[in-house]
């Protein structure tokens, strides 16, 4: 029965090199699922026993756990730059038109357009979108 302590906890390190290299909470609940079993080779328990131990540990922590995790752990995405424009309020330097112009928001000069209407200089727009780095405006 000693051989399967050492089983369990080569396929516990294996587990962990997994999650180790892939981050994305695959493995680790097996590994604790190994850890479990190792624990149950080494008291005596027969192999049937400690297999059963590592998947029902394994599926009860990622049903326990997983959803909780992900949650602490998932990317907010924020806008940056350009993106976080959109809805803000800019001032017209050059009246702008569907052809070109330029805005100032955010405390940046940014080119722009429009969707056909003309906002001449000194005007308030609101930013409505983009066009890779070229705001498109709209008069407010």
């Amino acid at each position: 029965m000693e051989v399967w302590v050492w089983i369990w906890l080569g396929l516990f390190a294996l587990f962990v090199v997994i999650e180790a290299m892939t981050y994305g909470l695959v493995s680790i609940w097996f590994a604790i699922g190994s850890l479990a079993a190792m624990f149950a080779a080494w008291i005596g328990a027969p192999v049937w026993l400690q297999i059963l131990i590592c998947v029902a540990v394994g599926v009860a922590t990622v049903a326990a756990f997983r959803p909780l995790a992900q949650n602490k752990l998932a990317v907010k995405e924020e806008k940056t730059g350009i993106d976080r424009l959109e809805n803000a309020i800019a001032v017209v330097l050059e009246d702008t038109y569907s052809m070109g112009g330029a805005v100032k928001a955010d405390g940046k000069e940014w080119r722009a357009r429009t969707n056909g209407e003309t906002i001449t200089a000194g005007k308030q727009c609101r930013v409505i979108g983009r066009e890779g780095s070229k705001l498109i405006v709209t008069n407010i």
